[in-house]
């Protein structure tokens, strides 16, 4: 009787034992399948969030900027109480060239003389849109395709010696219906020694946008 006792009782340890293995392998086994599953959730949002940013990409205003030198008075030297200055004088065209309205809202703008001679090796890496002196806030709503226009007069300190070059550049601020933050398109230019102005396509900062 003894000997029975001690085998019921062993087969009841390796019985509870197998048990609690099994409820192990199942709790491990849903484990797995709950990470698989919020791996699988988090790719399905990750491309349905990528998907629905192309779609709001392709149906957003996109407001771009050009420039453009007027008829007369582009370029001017100056001096006043003592201080050198030179102003420019230039024609900014704002384009909707998105799929649904703009509200342009304000239009910034600055110049700066560069120390290189004919070169650009020495213009900053990014804009410095806080010291731009330029403020022209003009609201005004552009449908898709509808240009606006307007002039903006910039001025820096110093006068530019011959041989050196001058960047004129700003950021054009506006909203669309796809956001409640402004985004913005920022231009830049180069006026030449021959007072060419030309696009800054070397340095991607002064042209892009959000």
């Amino acid at each position: 009787m003894p000997s029975s006792h001690r085998v019921d009782g062993h087969q009841s340890y390796s019985s509870a034992r197998h048990s609690k293995l099994a409820v192990i392998a199942v709790a491990v086994w849903g484990i797995l399948v709950a990470t698989r599953t919020l791996k699988v959730m988090a790719q399905q949002t990750e491309t349905l969030s990528k998907t629905l940013d192309a779609s709001i990409a392709s149906e957003r205003a996109w407001v771009m900027v050009d420039l453009e030198k007027p008829e007369t008075g582009f370029l001017l030297d100056g001096q006043t109480q003592e201080k050198f200055y030179t102003s420019a004088s230039v024609i900014c065209n704002c384009v909707n060239q998105g799929k649904t309205p703009a509200r342009l809202t304000e239009i910034m703008a600055g110049m700066i003389i560069l120390e290189s001679i004919d070169s650009l090796d020495s213009l900053p890496e990014a804009p410095d849109f806080d010291a731009m002196k330029m403020r022209l806030h003009t609201p005004k709503t552009l449908a898709a395709g509808e240009p606006a226009r307007c002039k903006l007069e910039v001025t820096c300190e110093g006068n530019r010696p011959w041989g050196q070059v001058a960047v004129i550049y700003g950021i054009a601020k506006y909203r669309h219906m796809f956001s409640d933050r402004e985004v913005q398109t920022s231009f830049g230019y180069v006026v030449s020694p021959s007072d060419l102005l030309l696009r800054l396509v070397d340095h991607p900062k002064y042209n892009e946008n959000s």
